[in-house]
């Protein structure tokens, strides 16, 4: 799996990063998915998988970077997005 970087960000301590991956599933075959990561000098929290909706993952970087989301939390906010989502 090959994660490209998109976008990268500092606001406060943290860098968010917004990535872009090619994946492949029986079903669909070959299919764009986007991800978020969040990192400090100690932790780099990363989810490559979140959706292939690519607005709505960006939607969803732009509000963590703006509230400065701590990296212990991106989990928790990627659930709920996706259950709100339904993607």
């Amino acid at each position: 799996m090959n994660i490209n970087k998109i976008e990268s960000r500092v606001n406060g301590k943290y860098t968010y990063t917004l990535t872009h991956t090619k994946v492949s599933t029986e079903d669909i075959g070959w299919q764009d998915v986007y991800g978020i990561g969040i990192s400090d000098k100690h932790t780099n929290i990363h989810e490559n998988d979140i959706s292939n909706d690519y607005k709505g993952v960006y939607s969803l970087y732009e509000l963590i970077v703006e509230e400065k989301l701590c990296p212990e939390h991106l989990y928790d906010v990627i659930e709920d997005f996706l259950s709100e989502n339904k993607c």
